[in-house]
């Protein structure tokens, strides 16, 4: 386990530039057309991000281990196009993961059960437990093993005791909470996103935060990009929703896609494989 973040598999394998992550972006998006068009790849994305947190709200697990769960969701498909994984396996995979990543105790088969209540689409949710453990491993070596993740929450609370503005906490943690449905996580380092959701705050209650930023001795040209970005979350007057008749219409046409490619997995692995056979898993930063 890294020692701090800018030593970790965090810092050094998984943040890009602006010009990294959209070069790395455009090459998925190319492969998945013309099946899925952008704006759909998109919508699908923000949808199971917000499943994820769903899940683990209703699973009760803490807000950390969602915001784990949804970076694991978008690196991996950083890497992949949607049309060779479905999301409606992947989201789950990914939370059932991050729950041992964290340490909390999430049976694959509560995971599954709360997908199943989820699901609206004129079909069945049609995954099962063993599809859970198989999809895992894949998970983990698309990963690259890399699983310790750095989040701002921590930051985010001892910036706010240090400057003296515990005040800004209850409207700056809702925003690193939306954070989360952009791919901020994918572009910066946690202690500026903290920064920035602290500096939105501020801004919003009509507070000078010059002074601070200024103690801080932060880059105010990455400030201000981390905040833009995170602006366009309030300026869309129709974001999108995980509920809603176009959620099972994209349900339905991912289940048209892959319906005749889900394959019953081997009774081998549907029961949990014995903890030698499993992969040993890092245990949790502190960050």
């Amino acid at each position: 386990m890294a020692a701090n973040f800018w030593s970790s598999t965090h810092y050094r394998n998984w943040l890009r530039s602006a010009e990294e992550f959209m070069s790395q972006s455009h090459a998925v998006i190319k492969r998945d057309h013309p099946l899925f068009k952008e704006d759909e790849i998109n919508t699908i994305k923000s949808i199971y991000s917000q499943t994820i947190t769903t899940l683990a709200k209703n699973s009760k697990l803490r807000q950390r281990v969602a915001a784990t769960a949804i970076v694991y969701f978008k690196r991996f498909f950083l890497r992949n196009a949607i049309r060779d994984h479905d999301p409606r396996l992947i989201a789950p995979v990914a939370l059932y993961l991050a729950a041992k990543s964290e340490e909390h105790q999430m049976p694959a088969k509560i995971v599954v059960a709360q997908m199943l209540s989820l699901y609206v689409g004129d079909h069945p949710y049609p995954y099962t437990v063993a599809h859970v453990y198989d999809y895992e491993f894949k998970m983990i070596a698309c990963l690259d093993f890399d699983l310790i993740i750095y989040h701002p929450y921590r930051p985010l609370v001892q910036y706010c005791a240090d400057a003296n503005m515990t005040d800004l906490l209850t409207s700056a943690w809702p925003i690193l909470n939306d954070s989360y449905r952009t791919d901020a996580c994918l572009r910066y380092p946690p202690y500026l996103i903290a920064v920035a959701c602290i500096f939105i705050a501020g801004t919003l209650q009509d507070r000078d935060m010059k002074e601070w930023l200024q103690k801080l001795g932060i880059d105010l040209q990455e400030l201000g990009d981390v905040t833009q970005y995170l602006s366009t979350l309030y300026v869309n007057p129709n974001p999108v929703r995980a509920t809603g008749s176009h959620v099972e219409i994209i349900n339905n046409k991912l289940h048209s896609h892959f319906g005749s490619k889900i394959q019953s997995v081997p009774a081998v692995v549907s029961k949990k494989p014995p903890s030698s056979s499993r992969p040993k898993l890092p245990s949790r930063a502190v960050d």
